[in-house]
């Protein structure tokens, strides 16, 4: 009768500890999962102001040329 209690024992604690690592592991996924989507949206907002200062450059270059060009020839015209 005592080699059943033992066993018993033994088998509770070892069910014990295993629903104690499956619970870590439960939320150290779920953790997980939450990191994983902020650092989604995260990058997403990067990818989003990264498109628009690239926009931004893009209308500032052409602006710029424009600007360059028209400047560029009131100087000829000046010279002459």
């Amino acid at each position: 009768m005592k080699h059943e209690t033992r066993r018993e024992k033994a088998e509770a604690a070892a069910a014990k500890a295993r629903e104690k690592r499956q619970a870590a592991m439960d939320k150290a996924e779920i953790a997980l999962d939450e990191a994983r989507r902020e650092h989604e949206k995260k990058a997403a907002e990067i990818e989003k102001d990264l498109a628009s200062v690239q926009r931004h450059a893009e209308e500032e270059e052409e602006r710029w040329q424009e600007l360059k060009v028209r400047l560029e020839d009131d100087l000829r015209k000046a010279s002459r």
